[in-house]
């Protein structure tokens, strides 16, 4: 099994760079590949669900607040597998239509 690596020494340097587009890995602790956590979100402004790995979710709102960009995704619950997150959109959607 590989170990999680910890990379935040790199990302910290990275932050302090002149240069936004430096900062590529903010993950602090990288999981193994069989630790992968997901994250269902919520977009108001599109009416729609999305599922990501929680690692891309959060790199993501490194840059946006690095590049001064809105979000208006909420996280509405997280899981280790993908199927339950969906079976919860379905029924959330059975809840509020």
């Amino acid at each position: 099994m590989k170990k999680p690596t910890r990379n935040g020494l790199a990302f910290a340097k990275s932050i302090f760079s002149d240069d936004k587009a430096e900062i590529t890995d903010c993950n602090l602790v990288t999981p193994p590949e069989i630790y992968k956590i997901y994250v269902l979100e919520y977009s108001a402004l599109q009416q729609c669900f999305h599922i990501e790995e929680l690692q891309s979710m959060v790199e993501g709102n490194v840059q946006a607040y690095l590049h001064g960009r809105s979000n208006d995704f909420v996280t509405i619950a997280v899981s280790l597998d993908v199927q339950s997150l969906e079976s919860l959109i379905d029924t959330l959607r059975e809840v509020r239509p």
